[in-house]
């Protein structure tokens, strides 16, 4: 209760009342003569310092009982009139002063003492004594102080209800009413009306919450990463919404703010609103300053000057305001009323530290009616308790304290019910505590984050509606939950128990449990039904060591997280265990029960203790099959980085899963390497990894594993991209994918000369290629070539060209001015170091070598990548003109001169025919002076089938060939071809060709009848624009274009050009 005055003057002095507490006796007089002796020893010290005015209220109310506190704010003498008497004014308002005040006490039972540490005097006497004035005269001139003897006089103090027209509001922020009660002599306007704005509801020691949450609203209308709210008595809800710059107002149960106000903030961490409709909000981030926004004038002030933004802000019920200050590690206050904008520290010295004055970067705070000061001291894990006027605070809860049952790991938001008992935003622990004198324990939030009904990610603040429901912001899954209280949970009935018994055997089930354990364990899926919606103990008894998972609506053995809602799995005693679960009546509940060890059968009973009967129904399950894939990542495989900011290189494997059914799989690693877990669909570009996610993940089980459980469907196709914690890291690893059918998995290795990317149906390349090989003319020397023919890119961009006149395979770096001779270059011939007229070249990773095309001497030859001195012929009596290599290291190998391509796999010399091989012609089994060849991912097979001016498809293991661009005859129609060389194909099914004789790359559409010219198609000439007889044709991992411009003597690079879908 506060006795509060309806005017506001400053003291002439300035003084302040010293820190004391004033408290009644038990002693009780008859007459108030003798009412100063019911008060205890300090009021003489009062009395000397600042006259009786002080303790007019204590003298009026001696008979409310002992251990009441009362506190008067604001209660200096400013009137001269010192003759009221008690028999003037009768002992009938009195008593209805007195029966005012005890009707307040009654209804406040636990009404605390409060201090008046800090707190300035300060009144101005503008309203009139007397009743029977005229209407009019509502305002009289300022009196003079009361002379020197009158404030020690410690009589005639009385109370004097007035009538409605001299009553004034009351200037307190908590008051919203009138007041009609006044000390006559000290002309004090008394108020009974001073409440707390906010809710602190009164519960049951057994309440609980519906540990599933309704979301109150999300990012549609909040935006994202709000973290501050505030429910007033009347339930309507504040919170900021950060993007818009507006403070959220809903009133009246409304699905939708009723009210927005746009406030001139940025990123605004906290709000408090007072009784009156003011709203309170940090601006101290770039503005450094705390602004009130004025209910009636729809105006903002500033009311505090902060040199960092206020995490924390509450009003006690004196108008003091405190603010938390993160960054400043301290808590400041100020008094709203007072004249000057001078903040004090309230907590902290204003740098971080562990010791009992010290705070690192506070958040949460709160104060309650002792004027006691709660702070979330989110860096120390700790809630601290700075008592009234106290600058050492006291651990309550966390880090340091007695209470440390329950670690804290950054605590955000702190609000205190009815009883003190500390509810708590543990932050990073993702969940609520409730902290009470006799036990500490987890609400909400108590199985690990998340975005289901039931979890939190990174909670901030939560409040109390009159209800006593909890909301609570939701900071990464960007909206405000609401935890209905369950009125239920007050209900102490007696306990039923019910029993469910059963025994696992080797005819059970089997799956692997959530923790990524590759064995297999027996289970028993349950499903229990209850009539009321309540929390339920649960108690396990076996002969084995089991554990038991708990489910929402549905349960997947091949996706055990998957509305996972509690575990447990640690035994109270020998092989048991207890837990309490919230069941619920409108929906399934499962549980299943499994074992420790694998492959363990044995004896189970479930006790189950509530207000209802359980009944149970055992569940029809599936074991689950595992497919397993295992593989390496070497210094051989590509690199990428893993995200846009991190531009660290990385060794990476992509990988194509295909599934059987539409359910929920389970994508695990198990590696001796700390592995991450990229799932896409349909297509991974590595320059834009965040292009086509699906899910990630990197330490979802135990050592770095990475663990995915996503819902797949037959027919699309799902990459997964396998990567390492660390950069350049190496080593290998398996993939187990859990299903209730087998999966396919299998590598995906990009196809030779195509690139990364997926490449837009409607890309488009710069016209004006760039020379980055050759370009200075016919020559030997290291900046020229002669004649260029077939080319290969690597990942690193390094341009590998066989220069056909000269006789060898030089590479060029990026943006290289001279390339380097890797192979031949010792004129033309046939020993081992040398070549003649080498005339396609590619790289064989694996190996780390180059395998070139030495036509003249009719041979394949395979020669070191690195300082290679002599070349290895693998493959005699060839007249090859192209190759290509597929993902398992199978050559294909064009015979110009016998009108075929062979495939020869690793270590093979004879080869096997796979395309053509039936004579010269132009029938669909035959090809005509083919060149250059293609294989994609699905092992088909495209022909430059150069005399036939076409390009044909030979699918694995077909007869017969289809024409997939030209067939039209010789021509530079869209429709024709004249004799194409290189061909490259998409991973649309697109096909790149290097159109020779037209001078132009055509691009042809898989199903297309007519192509589209790319680049070129102006003529044989040496412009920038322009190609003269090129050849080789191939794409860089980022989808440019380079091709072998023979004639000019020289390698285009063609630059793709940003896509807009």
């Amino acid at each position: 209760m506060i006795l509060h005055h309806g005017s506001s003057k400053p003291m002439s002095n300035g003084s302040a009342l010293p820190d004391f507490t004033l408290r009644r006796t038990s002693s009780r007089s008859t007459t108030a003569l003798n009412i100063s002796r019911s008060v205890d020893t300090q009021r003489e010290k009062l009395l000397k310092q600042f006259g009786s005015s002080g303790l007019v209220v204590l003298d009026l109310v001696k008979d409310v009982p002992v251990g009441s506190a009362v506190f008067i704010d604001n209660y200096f003498a400013s009137t001269n009139d010192d003759s009221y008497s008690a028999t003037s004014h009768g002992k009938l308002r009195l008593f209805h002063f007195k029966s005012e005040v005890a009707k307040f006490l009654l209804t406040k039972p636990n009404i605390q003492i409060f201090s008046t540490a800090g707190i300035r005097s300060s009144i101005n006497v503008y309203q009139s004594d007397e009743e029977n004035e005229p209407l009019m005269k509502k305002l009289r001139e300022d009196r003079p102080s009361v002379i020197y003897a009158a404030r020690y006089d410690s009589t005639g103090h009385w109370p004097l209800f007035i009538s409605a027209l001299n009553a004034t509001r009351c200037k307190n922020a908590n008051c919203i009413k009138k007041s009609y009660w006044k000390c006559s002599k000290c002309n004090i306007h008394l108020c009974l009306n001073a409440t707390p704005s906010f809710n602190q509801p009164k519960f049951c020691p057994t309440a609980e919450w519906n540990p599933f949450g309704i979301t109150f609203t999300n990012k549609t209308t909040l935006g994202k990463y709000s973290r501050n709210l505030f429910i007033n008595i009347n339930n309507t809800v504040y919170t900021v919404d950060r993007d818009e710059k507006q403070i959220l107002m809903w009133m009246n149960n409304s699905i939708n703010p009723n009210k927005i106000i746009s406030a001139n903030f940025f990123d605004s961490a906290s709000i408090f609103v007072t009784n009156n409709g003011d709203v309170y909000y940090n601006n101290g981030y770039l503005k450094s300053r705390v602004d009130k926004w004025i209910s009636n004038t729809n105006t903002s002030v500033t009311v505090m000057n902060v040199n960092s933004s206020c995490y924390g802000l509450f009003i006690d019920i004196n108008d003091i305001l405190y603010c938390s200050m993160y960054d400043s590690h301290k808590v400041i206050k100020r008094w709203l009323n007072g004249n000057e904008m001078i903040s004090t520290t309230a907590a902290g010295t204003g740098r971080s530290g562990f010791a009992s004055n010290e705070l690192h970067g506070p958040m949460g705070i709160f104060v309650d009616l002792n004027f006691d000061l709660y702070v979330a001291d989110c860096g120390n894990d700790r809630i601290q308790l700075f008592k009234s006027g106290e600058s050492n605070g006291i651990t309550i809860v966390g880090q340091g304290s007695s209470n440390n049952i329950i670690p804290l790991d950054c605590p955000s938001g702190i609000v205190l019910d009815a009883d003190k008992y500390i509810f708590i935003v543990d932050q990073h622990n993702h969940r609520i505590i409730q902290s009470g004198p006799d036990d500490i324990r987890c609400i909400i939030g108590c199985d690990g984050k998340g975005s289901q009904s039931h979890q939190l990610y990174f909670p901030t603040s939560l409040s109390f509606d009159s209800y006593g429901n909890i909301f609570i912001t939701d900071h990464h899954n960007h909206r405000i939950q609401k935890f209905d209280f369950l009125l239920n949970s007050c209900d102490t009935s007696s306990i039923v128990q019910s029993i469910y018994s059963s025994v696992l055997t080797e005819k059970h089930p089997t799956y692997s449990r959530i923790d990524c354990d590759l064995p297999n364990y027996y289970y028993e899926a349950i499903q229990m039904n209850v009539n009321e919606s309540r929390y339920y103990s649960f108690n396990f008894n076996s002969s084995i060591d089991i554990h038991g998972y708990m489910y929402k609506e549905n349960f997947y053995p091949s996706g055990p997280s998957m509305n996972l809602i509690t575990k447990n799995v640690d035994s109270l005693g020998k092989n048991q265990f207890e837990f309490r679960i919230f069941l619920q009546s409108t929906t399934a509940n499962i549980l299943v029960v499994t074992t420790s060890i694998p492959n363990v059968t044995g004896a189970f009973s479930v006790v189950v203790s509530g207000i209802n009967n359980v009944t149970f129904e055992r569940l029809n399950t599936s074991s689950v099959v595992k497919s397993v894939y295992s593989s390496a990542l070497t210094a051989n495989n590509q690199m990428y980085s893993r995200s846009s900011y991190n531009k660290t290189n990385y060794y990476y494997e992509t990988i194509q899963i295909d599934v059987a059914t539409d359910r929920f799989y389970t994508i695990a690693s198990n590696s001796s390497i700390y592995t991450f877990g990229y799932l896409y669909n349909n297509s991974f570009d590595p320059f834009n990894p965040s292009v086509n996610l699906i899910s990630k993940d990197y330490n979802g089980c135990a050592d770095g594993q990475f663990r995915l459980e996503v819902h797949l469907l037959v027919n699309v196709k799902y990459i997964l991209v396998v990567t390492t914690f660390y950069p350049y890291e190496t080593g290998a690893f398996s993939i187990i994918v859990s299903g209730l059918t087998n999966t396919s998995i299998k590598r995906i290795i990009q196809p030779l000369r195509a690139p990364a990317i997926d490449i837009h149906p409607n890309a488009k390349w710069k016209q004006n290629g760039l020379t980055v090989a050759g370009g200075s003319r016919y020559g030997n020397e290291t900046d020229q070539l002669a004649n260029p023919v077939g080319l290969c890119v690597d990942d690193d961009e390094t341009i590998y060209v066989t220069d056909g006149d000269n006789n060898r395979v030089i590479a060029w770096k990026s943006y290289a001015n001279n390339g380097l001779v890797v192979a031949g270059g010792n004129e033309r011939g046939n020993r081992s170091d040398q070549l003649n007229l080498a005339i396609d070249v590619i790289v064989d990773k694996q190996n780390d070598c180059l395998i070139i095309c030495d036509s003249s001497n009719n041979r394949i030859v395979q020669w070191p990548r690195r300082n290679g001195k002599d070349g290895i012929t693998i493959i005699s009596n060839i007249d090859c003109v192209g190759l290509t290599m597929d993902e398992s290291g199978s050559l294909y190998v064009v015979d110009v001169k016998k009108h075929e391509v062979r495939k020869y796999s690793r270590g093979e010399s004879q080869g096997t025919v796979v395309a053509g091989g039936n004579g010269k012609g132009n029938r669909l089994n035959q090809l005509n002076y083919p060149s250059y060849v293609f294989v994609d991912r699905n092992y088909s097979i495209y022909v430059s089938d150069t005399k036939n001016h076409r390009v044909m498809k030979w699918e694995e293991g077909a007869k017969q060939g289809i024409v997939v661009a030209g067939g039209q005859g010789q021509g530079n129609n869209l429709t024709q071809l004249s004799e194409p060389r290189g061909v490259v194909v998409d991973q649309l099914g697109t096909v790149y060709v290097a159109d020779y004789n037209d001078s132009r790359i055509m691009r042809w559409p898989q199903g297309a009848t007519q192509g589209s010219v790319i680049v070129g198609g102006s003529g044989p000439e040496e412009q920038s624009n322009q190609l003269y007889c090129f050849t080789g044709l191939s794409f860089d991992r980022h989808g440019n274009l380079y091709a072998a411009d023979s004639c000019n003597h020289r390698v285009q690079k063609f630059n793709i050009k940003k896509t807009k879908n």
